[in-house]
């Protein structure tokens, strides 16, 4: 459901890579500007393929490796990025991921990465609730236990397509639906959100 949803939600991408073997140096980055331009244009054209007039946006990232290492990162660049601002970004990066970093080392690309993002138009998650079937009834209630309290313990269960948005109540609980149920602890609250979401409040504990 979450993969479904996501698809839904989320702009088109495109990733687009070329390898470039070559020292880091200002003559390096200009020559990865002639090719960062053709992977775009690549992209372009295979976007506008599929979905028509576009409004593509694209961000630009240069693998790179200390001169004699055999592993590389992936950092990003700028518009207008120079060599000493990247060489940062790398040195940031490099310390962020293992605790250190050696800036006088010289850099080596690896290849040249470009991501192409068309947004698209996004559904009304409104409408993805679906319509609320009001219970009357009070919830049943079934002995589970509970190993937090130590014991069995009288537990009221919901049917989830029976909760309005906004409805609330408190643990001990468990929600069932098709294909799923949620426990609500002994100490934890609940509350539907506006999307038909379960909400889980543990900060009682």
């Amino acid at each position: 459901n979450f993969s479904a949803v996501g698809m839904l939600l989320a702009d088109a991408r495109l990733d687009a890579a070329r390898t470039y073997l070559a020292d880091f140096d200002a003559a390096a980055l200009a020559n990865a500007d002639a090719m960062y331009a053709a992977l775009e244009a690549g992209s372009r054209e295979s976007l506008g393929r599929e979905f028509g007039v576009l409004d593509v946006t694209f961000e630009r990232q240069v693998e790179l490796r200390y001169k004699g290492q055999a592993h590389s990162l992936k950092v990003a660049v700028p518009s207008g990025a120079g060599v000493t601002d990247v060489h940062q970004r790398f040195n940031d990066e490099y310390r962020v991921r293992y605790g250190h970093a050696n800036p006088r080392q010289a850099l080596e690309l690896v290849a040249l990465h470009s991501v192409a993002i068309l947004p698209i138009r996004r559904p009304d998650l409104a409408g993805l609730a679906g319509p609320v079937r009001p219970d009357p009834r009070p919830p049943r209630m079934r002995p589970v236990y509970w190993l937090e309290s130590g014991g069995v313990v009288d537990t009221a269960v919901y049917d989830r397509e029976a909760l309005p948005a906004g409805f609330a109540a408190h643990g001990p609980a468990i929600i069932e639906e098709y294909g799923s149920s949620t426990l609500v602890g002994p100490r934890d609250r609940f509350a539907i959100g506006a999307l038909k979401e379960i909400r889980i409040d543990c900060s009682h504990h």
